[in-house]
């Protein structure tokens, strides 16, 4: 029997067993992972009551983390989910088994397994056969669950792929076709790309993973329309929008990766390495783009444990790009600027609270130091940055002021007049708009 439960997932809603109805997101969502549990102790019950319990394999496990807004503890520590995703806490998910008389309990096996393996697993936990003249990908891992002595050699690694950013992993490292290296035994929450490092390990993990994803056929078209609501996210995205009067579009407009080699936003693009940069940067000249640049990774890539924004891990990420000319770009109008971070105002970004004026200062002040020739902004509504002009002196930084094009919900832009800053120019301009004095 296959149960496939709703729960527990976004957007939440109480549930039958809830004691409160109105409570915030995150207890409605602490709702529905008490009443899964509930509901798999009535299937369990049931079990026990027509007697099968002792000789039915139970297998609870998910098809992916939590959202992305919510932060759990693991083991103690805070970490952010990672639906939609190909990060660790967005695809390494839990495998819970339980048969009386075939699994012995109280065990915890960290051997990889994924879901190619269910197949052939369960053919040989019930003695069924295997179709033939079908290539099975899976490894059986029945002689785990029923704690052999003797078992086969585990999987070497396992894949995962979102979009078109495939991933492979094994007991410790993580490689991404798009060439991001982690530890996620020791960084989980992959905030040190490990790409560059001479580390004798993980420079043989690189070229060990590096083989398997060359190894692997290419993608071919679904022969179905994908209806999933990440895919729908994705269509849009590919979706060119009409250009608006008095702004270069940009974000979250992803065009398709065949036009430019590389996954290209609009105007927009996040440079995930000093490698892939000197390369992006000479196309964008040729093909006469005008664009703002990200180098600060993906959110979490600059956050704490708990969520919050960490200067220390924004200057480390943009560091690392400390040797790449940035100015040649900028003085020809190929980069227009360095959006620093997105949504400082949004306080379900940062555990609970917007990123303070003062730490937005700090950033630019960080960019402004190691290209000193490249205007900064951050991604923002423009009443955040009008309403909230702080009081201090921020002279030292050239600032794009990025802004909400109007109109086009989710889209965003900056005024076409603003793109023509030149270094040194703008220097009463900030990313909250007109200086008080």
């Amino acid at each position: 029997m296959y149960y496939p439960m709703v729960l527990a997932h976004v957007p939440t809603v109480p549930t039958p067993n809830s004691p409160e109805k109105d409570v915030p997101e995150r207890r409605q969502f602490a709702d529905m992972v008490r009443y899964a549990d509930f509901q798999v102790g009535r299937l369990v019950n049931a079990l026990e009551e027509l007697g099968l319990r002792e000789r039915t394999i139970v297998i609870i496990t998910t098809d992916n983390g939590s959202s992305v807004k919510l932060v759990g503890r693991m083991p103690g520590k805070p970490h952010r989910g990672g639906v939609g995703t190909n990060w660790e806490l967005g695809i390494n998910t839990p495998l819970v088994v339980n048969c009386p008389r075939l699994v012995p309990g109280g065990r915890t096996v960290d051997e990889p397994v994924d879901f190619s393996d269910f197949v052939p697993t369960l053919a040989e936990l019930t003695g069924a056969e295997l179709p033939a003249g079908v290539v099975i990908d899976g490894h059986s891992f029945a002689s785990i669950l029923r704690g052999a002595a003797s078992r086969p050699q585990p999987r070497p690694w396992v894949f995962s792929q979102y979009y078109r950013t495939r991933m492979v992993r094994d007991r410790r490292f993580k490689l991404y076709s798009t060439g991001e290296l982690f530890d996620v035994l020791q960084d989980i929450d992959e905030r040190v790309d490990l790409s560059g490092s001479n580390d004798s390990q993980a420079v043989a993990a690189r070229e060990r993973l590096q083989a398997v994803l060359d190894g692997l056929p290419k993608d071919v078209d679904l022969p179905f329309p994908p209806r999933s609501q990440s895919a729908f996210a994705i269509q849009a995205k590919e979706r060119k929008p009409a250009e608006p009067a008095n702004c270069v579009p940009f974000g979250p407009f992803h065009l398709p990766e065949g036009r430019y080699g590389l996954t290209f936003t609009g105007a927009f693009r996040a440079l995930r390495s000093p490698q892939e940069s000197q390369a992006f940067l000479e196309t964008a000249r040729a093909k006469k783009m005008r664009v703002v640049i990200h180098l600060a990774g993906s959110r979490g890539a600059h956050q704490n444990q708990d969520g919050s924004f960490s200067l220390e891990l924004f200057t480390r990420r943009l560091e690392a790009f400390r040797g790449v000319d940035f100015a040649p770009y900028v003085q020809d109008g190929t980069v227009l600027g360095h959006m620093l971070f997105d949504e400082p105002h949004d306080p379900s970004n940062w555990h609970g609270k917007p990123v303070a004026y003062e730490t937005i200062d700090a950033a630019a002040a960080v960019s402004k130091r190691l290209f000193p020739t490249m205007p900064v902004g951050i991604g923002s509504p423009a009443s955040y940055l009008r309403d909230g002009a702080p009081q201090g002196d921020n002279t030292h930084a050239t600032h794009l002021s990025i802004v909400e094009s109007g109109p086009r919900i989710g889209s965003a832009g900056f005024p076409a007049s603003a793109g023509r800053l030149g270094p040194g120019a703008g220097r009463d301009r900030s990313p909250y708009g007109r200086r008080r004095r």
